[in-house]
């Protein structure tokens, strides 16, 4: 049986993986509705998937202002070029600093284009500096969560001559 290589560490993880796909999966935005103060400001949802042997990270944004408020779903498949399986520490480590950071672009984006679109002042989203998003993972949690997962091409035994 071929051995699925394990990754722990998130630069061994970026040397092996690319995103294959990005995909807006929904958005909206409100003008005129009624906002209370609690509610205005920002926030981050996310959710992973395996289908195929790729890995589906998708992040849900909020971004609510007085006067508006917007929400987009965004996904990036990402493909490997052999079969590994990830720990949990690195899965979070790459939610936090790479998957997030991929998508963050898209967010700034829509929410720009819709607010435009509303005739409503665009929103200044601020920079999101590598390192500083928490997402609360826990890496013992998400090693149970990611033992039966493997992303990559199956792995092919060598034939015998």
């Amino acid at each position: 049986m071929a051995t699925i290589k394990r990754i722990d560490d998130v630069v061994e993880l970026l040397g092996l993986i690319q995103p294959e796909n990005v995909i807006q999966d929904s958005f909206q935005a409100r003008r005129g509705a009624p906002v209370d103060d609690d509610d205005i400001g920002q926030g981050v949802k996310f959710n992973l998937g395996f289908d195929g042997g790729t890995l589906s990270t998708s992040f849900g944004f909020k971004f609510v202002m007085e006067d508006c408020s917007f929400y987009t779903d965004h996904t990036v498949v990402w493909a490997a070029e052999e079969q590994i399986s990830i720990s949990g520490a690195c899965m979070a480590d790459f939610l936090e600093r790479v998957a997030f950071m991929t998508v963050f672009p898209y967010f700034r984006e829509a929410i720009s284009t819709f607010a435009t679109r509303l005739r409503v002042p665009v929103p200044t989203v601020g920079l999101v500096r590598q390192g500083t998003v928490d997402l609360q993972i826990d890496p013992v949690e998400m090693d149970e969560f990611l033992k039966d997962y493997t992303i990559g091409p199956p792995a092919t035994e060598p034939e015998d001559e």
